[in-house]
């Protein structure tokens, strides 16, 4: 017999399915009298008017698209990596999958099920959006100190400063090239250098890249050797960049303690759950199950705060 949970997702399929088609066909139905207008108007007065191209069928889905972006997404640092659509197919396919394993592989109420496939649905698509960004945002920080080397050598070659830091956005390593090239873009319009760099670092929010810009407008600014500057730029950054590697080296086996204590709750519970489904049937009897799963969430999330704590507290010499 199917269960109500199942039933209301079967409906609400249906549903979602139908208007999608009578979106489709109405579209189709309707650009196609558009269609027929035109041509007879080009029929009627060719000698005024040109045939112009069919509208793409699928404009007006790609337009739901990109609000749905709006709505599901946060401003991006940089262009996506992965499409709009693909990220919304992504959350809808988790949601789904998520609220499947949670009603006939958990055997969890259905209410819960229904809970978390919104959830999922809106969570995923950020989240993943996020890793993208945060990865294009390690990967600038990367190369940036070899982006600073490429501008010093055209500056002592005797490129002016505008025509170095175009040079060095055709040239330095993506996502490099983007961030220098739009400075470039500023500077062309006129916006002094210091204030094209602050406009840039608005978007990309990177302390390094900061100090960059301000360093560049000092010297621009009041004269001195530039290049020397950079140069020592170039080089904190790189140590920087070395110290938080050792950090990272340093602080591992921590951080992996603290991803297994996080995780642990949750495999624990999928496990009994999938092995024994009743043996966790007293913790939901309105009892004292409900303040044992407080207690149990408040001592993880202590203990991951503590970790955390002590790996911020990590001096690298």
């Amino acid at each position: 017999m199917i269960g109500d949970a199942t039933l209301i997702a079967i409906i609400l399929a249906s549903l979602g399915l139908a208007t999608i088609f009578a979106t489709e066909l109405l579209y189709r139905l309707h650009t196609r009298q558009l269609n027929r207008r035109r041509d007879a108007t080009y029929a009627a007065h060719k000698d005024i008017y040109r045939k112009t191209s069919v509208v793409a069928p699928f404009e007006r889905l790609n337009r739901y698209w990109e609000m749905a972006g709006d709505m599901l997404l946060a401003s991006p640092i940089w262009p996506h990596q992965r499409s709009v659509r693909a990220l919304i197919l992504a959350g809808i396919a988790g949601g789904l999958a998520t609220g499947f394993a949670f009603y006939f592989v958990l055997n969890l109420p259905g209410i819960a099920a229904i809970l978390v496939v919104p959830a999922v649905v809106f969570a995923l698509p950020r989240v993943l959006d996020r890793e993208a960004q945060n990865r294009e945002t390690d990967k600038f920080v990367q190369v940036l100190p070899d982006a600073v080397d490429m501008l010093v050598r055209m500056l002592r070659a005797g490129l002016p400063l505008n025509s170095a830091v175009l040079r060095v956005g055709q040239e330095a390593s993506h996502p490099a090239s983007g961030v220098f090239t739009e400075v470039a873009e500023w500077l062309d319009v006129g916006v002094p250098l210091g204030d094209a760099f602050l406009l840039v670092n608005k978007r990309l929010k990177q302390n390094d890249f900061e100090f960059f810009g301000v360093s560049l407008s000092v010297q621009n600014t009041s004269g001195g050797n530039l290049t020397d500057t950079l140069d020592s730029l170039s080089m904190i950054i790189r140590e920087r960049i070395l110290s938080g590697l050792k950090a990272r080296s340093v602080s591992a086996e921590a951080r992996m303690t603290a991803n297994i204590i996080t995780s642990l709750p949750a495999v624990l519970f999928v496990g009994i759950q999938i092995i024994a489904p009743d043996y966790l049937l007293p913790l939901v009897d309105g009892k004292n199950g409900y303040g044992l799963i407080t207690y149990a969430l408040a001592s993880f999330a202590l203990g991951v705060l503590v970790i955390r704590n002590m790996i911020s507290r990590l001096i690298v010499s």
